[in-house]
């Protein structure tokens, strides 16, 4: 089967000048994850996922729980940070008016409509990546993703 039998063509596109408050509504509105990024000419400069904007919160975790299993000859051990929400807020209003361009993935993999779909999953597998775009003359035409894939394992 090929990605362009199975790809969404109705891709959301974020502008590089874009700011994350922007792309956070964006997602929220169209219920995604990530988008590509383009350029003003069209052309494919990036990818913004939700993963890359929790990468970039700035957090700081305010405390660890220590717990100390019991009926186990020696302790161990766990530390398990916690952030409060309020620091979260502060976090994303700190974040909010970044330009998008600044927290992308810059070197996107990405498909072409011709690929076969058993191409893909080693590359969405391998690369730790939810959602490619798919490129055809340097533009984005759609966008093929995980979900997509395992759908058509549902129809076939």
């Amino acid at each position: 089967m090929k990605v362009k039998e199975i790809m969404s063509t109705d891709v959301l596109f974020l502008l590089e000048d874009n700011t994350v408050a922007e792309a956070i509504r964006l997602f929220g509105k169209r219920n995604i994850g990530g988008a590509p990024v383009i350029d003003h000419d069209g052309n494919l400069v990036g990818m913004l996922t939700d993963a890359d904007i929790f990468k970039n919160l700035r957090l700081k975790y305010k405390q660890y729980n220590i717990s100390f299993p019991t009926g186990v000859g020696m302790p161990s051990v766990n530390f398990d940070s916690t952030v409060a929400y309020t620091e979260l807020k502060k976090a994303y209003k700190d974040l909010a008016q970044t330009k998008v361009k600044a927290i992308m993935v810059a070197k996107v993999v990405v498909a072409k409509p011709e690929d076969e779909v058993e191409v893909i999953v080693p590359l969405l597998v391998d690369n730790r990546i939810n959602r490619l775009p798919v490129v055809e003359k340097g533009k984005v035409i759609g966008i093929i993703s995980r979900g997509d894939i395992i759908r058509t394992l549902l129809i076939d």
